[in-house]
């Protein structure tokens, strides 16, 4: 317990599942479809293989400047922050 395996396998593995689930959703919503098979494409194009590398070259410059528990405090403050702009700037669907 509190190893980074533990942290990885809890964590970590979960919230790219969760991300890839909710990334589908959308672009299955939001792209007609006889486009779809294009959407998804450019989505885990841009959406996994430019954000993986990216994000590892920020992650490790983060995690040199504040440590892992500055990491983690990151991992808490952003996913919170989108979640307060995503209820204040997308509209409600009234079938839902």
């Amino acid at each position: 317990m509190g190893s980074i395996g533990f942290a990885v396998t809890g964590v970590v593995i979960p919230m790219v599942g969760l991300m890839l689930s909710a990334g589908i959703a959308y672009v299955n919503h939001a792209v007609p479809a006889a486009r779809r098979a294009t959407g998804l494409t450019i989505f885990n194009a841009i959406g996994m293989g430019l954000a993986i590398f990216i994000g590892s070259i920020l992650a490790g410059y983060l995690i040199e400047t504040v440590g892992f528990s500055g990491m983690y405090v990151l991992l808490a403050v952003f996913p919170a922050a989108g979640t307060v702009l995503i209820f204040r700037l997308i509209p409600r669907d009234p079938y839902l």
